[in-house]
C-alpha cells in the first residue's frame, strides 16, 4: 500500500487549517466584535497561540487570520490610531470608533503587511467608508477572490474605481449591496449603475454573483453576457426586469436564488429571463398572500418556460420569515406560510420536469388544513418523476379514492426522503398510510415530521404534536418494512 507523503509546510498549513475551522465566526461569541475577522474568537486564540510556538507556524497563522475582512477596524487597530468612542451606544455587536490620530507614513509597513494577506474583502458602508485607506485596496494582491461593496456610489473618486477595476481579474465571488428598491428605471441611480457594469466587465473570472441593490438595464444586459457565471442570488424587494425584453444569461449559469416580496415578482422576473442550464432555482418570499390557483399555475408556466426541463433538477418554494421572531402568537400568525396549493399545481409540475431531483415547497408553514395537496398528488410524482428524491410539503394524508387501483400499479421511482412537517394525519389512517406509501415510493425510508427549529421554542411543540408523533409512527413501520 503506497502512502502520500507530505512536507512539512503541506502538514503546517492543514494543522493550522484545521484550527482556523473551530467555529462559524457569524455566531458571535463573546470577544467577536473586537475582532471583525473571518474567523471566530476560540480560533483567532488558537491561532494567535499557534503562532507564538514556532516560526514556521507564524505566517501561515496570520494568513488565516487576515484572510477574511468584514471592516477595516482590524486593521486600524493594528496601528494603533482609533479608539472606541465614549459618546457612541453600541449597536448590535459592533462598536463605534474614533480616530485618536492620523495616519502617518510610518504605519504603512504595518498596514501593506497585513493587507496583502486579504483575500475576502467585505467591509461595511459605502465606497467612501471601505477605502478610506486606497492604500490598502492597493496593495491586496492577485489573490483576492471575494469582494463585497455596498452602494450608492455617487461621488466614488475615479481614482477609487480604477484601483477597484485592478483588483477584479481573479475575482471569483462579487456581491453588490445597497438600500431599498430605487423603482422603474427613470428613478434609478445611474452612476452606482456605471459603476457596478464597469467592475462587472472587468471582473472575468467571476463565478458567484450576489445583487443585494436594485440596478438597471446596463447592468443586467452586463450579467447576462458574464460567461463565468455559474451562481446568481438576487435579494431585491422588487422584480429587476422593468424593461420589457428577454434577458437571455448564460449557459454557465446552474444555480439562481430569487428573494421578492411575493409571487407576482417572481413571475415578472421570470418572464422577463431565459436560463438555458439552470440545475437549481430558489424562489424566496417575504410575505407571500394567499395565493390562487390561477397566480400558482402562473408560476408553474413562468418556471417551465424560463428554465428547461432538460437541465433544471431542483425547485424550492420558500416562504422567507426565519427572521421575524414575534414575541405574541399573534404576530406569529401574520408571519405564517398562506399558500394555498394543490394537486393541480403537483401534477403540472411533474409532467413539466419529469427529470426533477429534488422539490422542496417549504413544508415548514402553517397552510390552510386540510392541505389541497393530498395523496393523489403524489401519485403523480411517483409516477412521473422517477429521478425525485426528495420531497417536501404539507400534504393531507387522507387516502384518495382511487387508492386499490392505485395498489394494482407497479411503480419505479428513486424517491427516499418525505418532507411532511405538521400534515395532518389521523391515527386511524397510519397503517393505510404507510402501505401507500411504501407501495407507490418503494424506496421511501426517511421522514421529516415538524418545525424543525424554525423558531427555537417550536421544537418543544414539536415533541407534543400529535400528527408529529404519528408521522414518526409512520417512519418506524415504512423502515421495518424495508428490514
Amino acid at each position: 500500500m503506497s502512502h502520500k507523503v507530505f512536507s512539512t509546510f503541506e502538514l503546517v498549513a492543514q494543522i493550522v487549517k484545521l484550527a482556523a475551522a473551530e467555529e462559524d465566526p457569524w455566531l458571535k461569541p463573546a470577544g467577536w466584535q473586537d475582532l471583525q475577522l473571518g474567523v471566530s474568537w476560540t480560533a483567532y486564540q488558537v491561532l494567535k497561540a499557534l503562532s507564538l510556538t514556532a516560526i514556521t507556524f507564524r505566517e501561515h497563522c496570520l494568513n488565516e487570520i487576515w484572510d477574511t475582512h468584514y471592516s477595516i477596524i482590524p486593521l486600524l487597530r493594528s496601528i494603533d490610531v482609533i479608539e472606541e468612542d465614549p459618546d457612541s451606544q453600541q449597536q448590535y455587536y459592533l462598536r463605534q470608533y474614533v480616530f485618536r490620530r492620523p495616519i502617518e507614513h510610518a504605519d504603512l509597513p504595518t498596514l501593506l503587511g497585513y493587507s496583502s494577506r486579504i483575500r475576502s474583502l467585505a467591509p461595511a458602508g459605502n465606497l467612501h467608508s471601505m477605502l478610506i485607506i486606497p492604500v490598502v485596496l492597493k496593495n491586496i494582491g492577485r489573490d483576492l477572490k471575494f469582494l463585497s461593496l455596498y452602494f450608492p456610489a455617487k461621488d466614488t473618486p475615479a481614482g477609487v474605481v480604477d484601483l477597484l477595476v485592478s483588483k477584479m481579474l481573479y475575482v471569483t465571488e462579487l456581491e453588490f449591496s445597497g438600500p431599498g428598491p430605487a423603482g422603474p428605471p427613470a428613478d434609478a441611480d445611474h452612476d452606482s449603475d456605471a459603476v457596478m457594469a464597469t467592475l462587472l466587465r472587468a471582473a472575468t473570472s467571476m463565478q458567484t454573483l450576489q445583487l443585494c441593490v436594485d440596478c438597471g438595464e446596463e447592468v443586467w444586459e452586463t450579467i447576462a453576457r458574464t460567461s463565468t457565471l455559474r451562481k446568481l442570488d438576487l435579494m431585491s424587494t422588487e422584480s429587476p426586469f422593468y424593461y420589457g425584453k428577454t434577458f437571455q444569461f448564460p449557459c454557465a449559469l446552474t444555480s439562481l436564488s430569487y428573494s421578492s416580496l411575493d409571487m407576482n415578482a417572481a413571475i415578472h422576473m421570470l418572464n422577463g429571463a431565459s436560463f438555458p442550464a439552470l440545475q437549481e432555482l430558489s424562489l424566496i418570499f417575504d410575505h407571500p398572500p394567499a395565493s390562487n390557483p390561477e397566480q400558482i399555475s402562473q408560476l408553474s408556466h413562468s418556471i417551465a418556460c424560463s428554465c428547461p426541463n432538460a437541465t433544471l433538477q431542483t425547485i424550492y418554494l420558500w416562504n422567507r420569515n426565519d427572521s421575524h421572531r414575534g414575541d405574541s402568537e399573534d404576530a406569529r400568525i401574520i408571519l405564517r406560510w398562506k399558500w394555498d396549493l394543490d394537486d393541480t399545481f403537483i401534477h403540472e409540475l411533474s409532467e413539466a420536469w419529469p427529470d426533477i431531483e429534488e422539490l422542496y415547497i417549504d413544508p415548514i408553514r402553517d397552510v390552510h388544513q386540510p392541505s389541497r395537496i393530498t395523496m393523489a398528488g403524489l401519485v403523480s410524482l411517483a409516477t412521473r418523476c422517477k429521478s425525485l428524491k426528495s420531497f417536501g410539503a404539507i400534504i393531507d394524508a387522507a387516502l384518495p379514492t382511487s387508492s386499490t387501483q392505485v395498489m394494482d400499479q407497479t411503480f419505479v421511482n428513486d424517491l427516499s426522503l418525505l418532507i411532511v412537517a405538521r400534515s395532518d394525519i389521523q391515527e386511524t389512517a397510519v397503517p393505510d398510510v404507510v402501505r401507500f406509501l411504501s407501495h407507490i415510493f418503494p424506496k421511501l425510508k426517511d421522514f421529516e415530521a415538524g418545525e424543525g427549529g424554525v423558531w427555537g421554542e417550536l421544537v418543544q411543540q414539536d415533541e407534543q404534536d400529535v400528527n408529529v408523533k404519528r408521522w414518526k409512527q409512520v417512519e418506524e413501520h415504512v423502515r421495518r418494512a424495508k428490514d
